[in-house]
């Protein structure tokens, strides 16, 4: 099974779960189960599989219910009712027990998409990345010799394509007590 839609399957159920407590806090029910089912795919697909941390996953899923308080029942909602946002203290206290829905709504979805995670592996197995070869990587190489009054030194450049990080390696024939200064190229 393809892992973006089994995590997709899995946020759809626990959002739709965790709908239910979201939908109580909405005047339109349906809208506030809507939004649960959305934001739980959205969820499930955004976040890795589940690892043996469950308190992250549910902590990480709760505070994006904040967010999302904010963003959808504080400005959202009433721009599109025609009026104005209600980021006023006044109108942020009259939307408090939607904060605690969306808050409420973030732990069960958190606790159900690890819960469900851990099941689907269990039954279905853990999820698999195909498998690609890993790139090669060309370097260039030159070399150096640095010669200070007699003394020598091999440096080996190496240059990686990658923002052009170069490494130094020094192969010290011999040190010299006197600064470098003459620079060849062999």
């Amino acid at each position: 099974m393809n892992k973006h839609l089994r995590r997709a399957i899995i946020g759809v159920i626990a959002g739709a779960v965790g709908g239910v407590a979201l939908a109580y806090t909405f005047d339109n029910p349906a809208v506030g189960f809507s939004l649960g089912v959305l934001f739980g795919a959205i969820y499930g697909v955004a976040f890795a599989a589940p690892s043996r941390a469950d308190a992250d996953g549910i902590l990480t899923a709760a505070s994006l219910g904040v967010p999302l308080w904010a963003l959808i029942n504080v400005v959202a909602l009433p721009l599109l009712a025609g009026e104005l946002p209600r980021w006023t203290a006044a109108g942020m206290r009259a939307q408090f027990p939607a904060l605690v829905g969306w808050t409420l709504y973030g732990i069960i979805l958190g606790l159900l998409v690890q819960a469900f995670g851990y099941l689907a592996t269990r039954v279905f197995g853990a999820e698999r990345e195909p498998l690609v070869p890993a790139p090669e990587v060309k370097t260039r190489r030159r070399r150096h010799r640095i010669q200070s009054n007699g003394c020598s030194a091999d440096c080996r450049w190496t240059e990686k394509p990658f923002r052009k990080l170069v490494a130094y390696q020094f192969l010290v024939a011999y040190q010299s007590p006197y600064p470098l200064t003459k620079l060849r190229s062999t």
